[in-house]
């Protein structure tokens, strides 16, 4: 796809999504709404690894459904469609860098509606006290003791599982992926502090008991964020990200070791390829 056509991809959808925003639809669908033509399409392999951002405010419009019905279809129409052997999502909670509090069990996801309601019904959730993420599988031992206090070591949960994980974004404004702050430790970047950040403070595990821990996490020298924009036109450029559109919703999906690969190339002609200022 060349570059215009990706701009235009782009803004088109920029406009559109604002547009739906803006306006309460009032569709034919009634209870039985089937998410399953949202999921549907993606050639996602057999035992892979599905990690998803979600918006679930316009699906709920469309669908009347409750927002624990709408996580609970996509994890259902998830293993019907793609049998993975794990679906993923972020249930992070950066109050600890303030706090130095975080609970397994208890503590609430702290970046939207899906990942709480995620967060309640995975399997598993990882001892990373920023970062953590919450998974449903039924082989979650292989999940268990990674680095999880050094957030994007290559010994932790981003640096393990890449290779056969897919970034599934059901709804999002922009192209979302934690995996994109894991390329920039990988890469090395310049505008990210080398000496880290380190926040001491306390685990409550599964059995409710307290660990004392030290999280490392990464932290920029300079007032920035990632170029969505830029990255998702450089993705659609190669062919690489899939989209599927309907009434106002979008889903897109991604395998996560080409995003690094393309990233990698890219930022080793310029080490701010990722980022605005």
């Amino acid at each position: 796809m060349s570059k215009i056509k990706a701009k235009l991809f782009y803004l088109t959808n920029k406009v559109e999504n604002r547009f739906f925003k803006k306006r309460f639809y009032k569709f034919e669908f009634d209870k039985t709404f089937n998410i399953k033509y949202f999921l549907d399409g993606f050639d996602i392999p057999i035992n892979s690894h599905i990690f998803i951002h979600a918006g679930l405010k316009n699906i709920k419009q469309l669908s009347g459904l409750e927002y624990k019905s709408i996580v609970d279809n996509i994890i259902k129409f998830l293993k019907e469609i793609y049998q993975p052997n794990a679906i993923i999502a972020p249930t992070f909670t950066p109050s600890f860098r303030k706090s130095g509090v975080y609970s397994k069990l208890y503590s609430k996801a702290e970046y939207g509606i899906f990942s709480e309601l995620f967060r309640q019904v995975a399997d598993y959730r990882s001892d990373d006290a920023i970062h953590s993420v919450g998974i449903v599988s039924d082989d979650i031992e292989k999940f268990k003791n990674l680095n999880y206090h050094d957030t994007f070591a290559s010994d932790g949960f981003f640096g393990s599982f890449h290779k056969k994980t897919y970034i599934l974004n059901i709804n999002t404004e922009h192209f979302v992926s934690t995996y994109m702050h894991y390329v920039e430790e990988l890469m090395n970047v310049p505008y990210k502090d080398k000496n880290r950040a380190i926040y001491k403070g306390v685990m409550y595990d599964e059995n409710n008991e307290i660990i004392r821990i030290e999280q490392t996490n990464h932290f920029y020298k300079y007032s920035s964020s990632i170029n969505r924009k830029k990255i998702n036109n450089l993705l659609l450029d190669n062919n690489l990200i899939k989209y599927k559109f309907y009434k106002g919703i979008s889903i897109s999906c991604i395998n996560v070791f080409e995003l690094i690969e393309v990233l990698k190339k890219e930022i080793e002609k310029n080490p701010y390829y990722m980022v605005v200022f």
